[in-house]
C-alpha cells in the first residue's frame, strides 16, 4: 500500500512456542544470565521496541523481551538444559 518493503524478520526468526535461551537481567548479554522459556510471538505494535518479543517463563508468567536466541544443537541434546 505504501510503496515500502515491510520489516517481518521477528516474525519468521523463531516459531512458536519453541524453546529460546532471554536475557533475564535486562543488562549486557552474558550466558550466565540467561533463562530458558518459550518464544509466544512479537509484542504488539507500540509495546517495547521494534524487535520485542513475548517469552513464556518456567513459571508461568510472560514477559517482554528484546535479546532471545535459539537453542544451539547440542542444547537440545544436553537433558541439564
Amino acid at each position: 500500500m505504501t510503496g515500502r518493503t515491510s520489516d517481518i524478520s521477528h516474525v519468521c526468526e523463531f516459531g512458536w512456542y519453541e524453546w529460546v535461551k532471554y536475557n533475564w537481567k535486562r543488562a549486557e548479554y552474558t550466558e550466565e544470565k540467561e533463562k530458558l522459556g518459550r518464544y509466544l510471538g512479537p509484542t504488539e505494535p507500540g509495546e517495547g521496541s521494534v524487535k520485542s518479543y513475548y517469552v513464556l517463563m518456567s513459571n508461568g508468567q510472560v514477559v517482554t523481551n528484546t535479546t532471545i536466541r535459539k537453542l544451539l544443537p547440542q542444547e537440545y541434546e544436553d537433558k541439564t538444559v
